[in-house]
């Protein structure tokens, strides 16, 4: 049984298909405003305390979220929304579906990440563990009861059992080395169904792109504003005149999986998916992420690239 304080929070309701990202980032945000005849500009960084639930996946994404938008010069927006949210981590008593969290690293149990811990214990009511003195000043204000003796070993052996009987289907990952070895005529034929419509993007709890337009309210005040992008879109790299960078739909389709499981873990160590699975439940053409990684992992172990000179 934890040493942390444990209190019982009623009619908490946490919907099924839980999004971390429409929580705390803006689908779109004024960044700032300012008049082009006066030169004055303001900054809009006010944003109210808020409690954020998100899944043990969610708290993984949200360390390599971190990593990117906090590195120095840290991201203002993003600052001031990661200091305001108090962000409650709900464990997973059973695998949800779609989702191979356990391939990625991941666990159906949060792992000593967020502010708040949360187990359900029956409809609308949860098992509360306090982590963070941001946690434990926001129960406070909401006055709940500490939890009953005994409980806790209940919660854990709840815990125990939810580890013990995951229920999900395991896949291999392709290495950052596969998925380089991997010939672009097969990235046409695995995108070939590919829509480019960008929900994969838009439900991923690991993208962090955004564009940014001016937006006029009159003929000297203007607005910064900030949206969310798609990198799976051919807008994406639109360039003056026109001019794109990446036409092709399967090439953006390659740019994906190349950044989140080539880039990101050669740049920061980690995954750049922690195998929630939401890309896979919102497709409206139904690509499986799982049957694409464990497909490109085998092609990618395959491939045997030509000699060069210096090798």
């Amino acid at each position: 049984m934890s040493s942390v304080k444990a209190y019982i929070i009623k009619d908490l309701e946490v919907p099924p298909d839980l999004e971390m990202k429409n929580q705390y980032v803006f689908k779109r945000q004024r960044i700032l405003s300012y008049n082009i005849k006066s030169l004055k500009i303001k900054e809009h960084l006010d944003v109210d305390e808020k409690l954020i639930l998100i899944r043990p996946c969610d708290a993984i994404a949200l360390e390599y979220i971190d990593k990117v938008m906090l590195e120095e010069p840290a991201d203002p927006q993003y600052k001031i929304l990661r200091e305001q949210g108090i962000f409650a981590v709900v464990n997973c008593l059973k695998s949800c579906d779609g989702g191979f969290c356990l391939s990625t690293g991941g666990s159906l149990l949060n792992n000593g990440l967020g502010d708040l811990e949360l187990t359900p214990l029956k409809d609308k009511e949860y098992f509360v563990e306090v982590l963070t003195e941001k946690g434990h000043n926001y129960i406070q204000k909401l006055g709940l009861k500490e939890a009953p003796k005994g409980l806790g070993e209940k919660v854990d052996k709840m815990k125990k059992d939810a580890l013990g009987n995951p229920e999900q289907e395991i896949i291999v990952i392709p290495t950052p080395e596969q998925i380089r070895n991997i010939p672009m005529e097969e990235w046409e034929k695995i995108a070939s169904g590919c829509l480019g419509c960008g929900f994969c993007n838009y439900s991923c709890p690991t993208c962090t792109c955004y564009a940014e337009s001016h937006v006029k309210k009159d003929t000297n005040n203007f607005s910064k504003v900030r949206v969310w992008d798609a990198c799976v879109l051919e807008s994406f790299n639109l360039m003056a005149g026109g001019h794109t960078l990446m036409p092709n739909r399967s090439r953006r389709f390659r740019r994906r999986y190349s950044h989140k499981f080539e880039n990101i873990p050669e740049q920061y160590g980690v995954l750049g998916c922690v195998g929630c699975g939401r890309c896979y439940k919102l497709c409206p053409a139904h690509f499986d992420i799982k049957k694409i990684l464990s497909y490109l992992a085998k092609k990618g172990a395959e491939v045997k690239l030509p000699v060069t000179a210096s090798q």
